[in-house]
């Protein structure tokens, strides 16, 4: 494992069905002293969660507390989910407030290949379907929502290892 030279915020960001959470869980296996947070691991902390606003709103405020008090204790943080810029800029500070190095990471796939893959998953994994109006909503969301400074990635194109050893090298650098 690989310790980073400084305390360090990972953000990594895209819709459904992109290989966030993949590359996230691969990434902290690389990393000494990572805490990985995302908003999927902290709503099944809710019996019976639905998508409804007060539900996703209690997990992102969570997924904020827990970021900061990880950073406080020295440990460095990687946060995968769906976001908007806003909710980007919310992490940024928590960052920047605990002297923390912030990273903003972008995945990206097609439209077809999203659907595919949350198919392909919530049968794997045996989840409950998630409607395409819903997933059409989350992919709309995202693409109105790019954050400036982000190394973006295809996810078509590059593996999962790839795409974390790629990252490494960036956390290496700074």
């Amino acid at each position: 494992m690989k310790k980073l030279n400084k305390l360090s915020l990972i953000v990594m960001y895209g819709p459904a069905g992109v290989g966030k959470s993949t590359r996230a869980e691969l990434l902290q296996t690389e990393l000494s002293f990572t805490a990985h947070i995302g908003v999927d691991r902290i709503k099944r902390f809710i019996s019976e969660f639905r998508t409804i606003p007060s539900h996703n709103k209690v997990s992102k405020r969570v997924i904020n507390s827990m970021a900061s008090e990880y950073l406080k204790n020295n440990i460095s943080v990687i946060v995968e989910q769906g976001m908007t810029s806003e909710e980007i800029i919310v992490l940024k500070e928590i960052a920047s407030t605990n002297n923390a190095n912030f990273y903003v990471y972008r995945f990206e796939a097609s439209r077809e290949i999203l659907k595919e893959r949350v198919e392909e998953r919530t049968g794997r994994l045996n989840k409950p379907t998630i409607p395409q109006e819903e997933i059409d909503f989350l992919y709309n969301i995202y693409k109105d929502n790019d954050y400036p400074n982000t190394r973006a990635f295809d996810t078509e194109k590059l593996s999962s290892q790839e795409t974390v050893d790629l990252i490494l090298k960036d956390l290496e650098m700074n």
